[in-house]
């Protein structure tokens, strides 16, 4: 993982590298704090670090705004009209 954020940075110059991880939160004293927090310094990238996304099992694989019937459906399976302008 700490070489891809070190390519990213680096290699390729993003300004913004955006990670999801399934770890818990930490307190930002463990390695992987440390080599944003100098990755950050060193090329002025931002790391926008999402942690915590191993909940529970019964919530993986939605999407927000997509519950069982899909985006934009009713009860029924009938669309909503698009609104207009």
């Amino acid at each position: 993982m700490l070489a891809g954020m070190e390519w990213a940075a680096r290699t390729e110059r993003a300004k913004i590298i955006s990670m999801s991880l399934g770890a818990q939160a930490t307190d930002g004293t463990d390695p992987l704090s440390a080599a944003v927090n100098q990755l950050s310094a060193e090329t002025g990238a931002l790391f926008v670090v999402a942690a915590g996304n191993s909940g529970p099992h019964r919530l993986h694989g939605r999407h927000a705004g997509r519950g069982r019937r899909g985006p934009g459906r009713r009860r029924g399976g009938r669309r909503r009209a698009a609104a207009r302008p």
